[in-house]
């Protein structure tokens, strides 16, 4: 009987330690998975960084670009401005001319005996 007693023990002992070491494996695996997939999401992550990180660049290089191409347009519209100004002001000053001019041709033509311009 005790020889049975024995065996019986050895068996349980070697059943645990199978069971031991296919606990120890799964869990092995387990770890394994999760690492993968833990490094997967942290992969995706960089990559979805690295992704926004460039479309930010390039949303600020356009703005950039955006904005020299305003204060090029405000220039433009400013020097337009004083030259549509300077040519106003010389028109003006033609017509004030031409009309001093006139003035001083109807003065003449009134001093003139034969004027009918009163």
């Amino acid at each position: 009987m005790k020889r049975s007693e024995e065996d019986r023990k050895k068996r349980e002992e070697k059943e645990q330690e199978e069971m031991k070491k296919i606990y120890e494996k799964e869990i092995k695996e387990m770890k394994r998975k999760h690492e993968d997939e833990a490094r997967k999401q942290a992969e995706e992550l960089n990559d979805f960084r690295e992704r926004k990180d460039q479309q930010v660049q390039e949303l600020q290089q356009r703005l950039d670009e955006q904005e020299k191409h305003q204060e090029l347009l405000e220039k433009l519209h400013q020097h337009l401005k004083d030259q549509a100004e300077k040519e106003f002001h010389k028109i003006q000053c033609q017509k004030q001319l031409e009309i001093k001019g006139l003035i001083k041709e109807v003065e003449k033509l009134k001093k003139k005996p034969i004027c009918v311009i009163a």
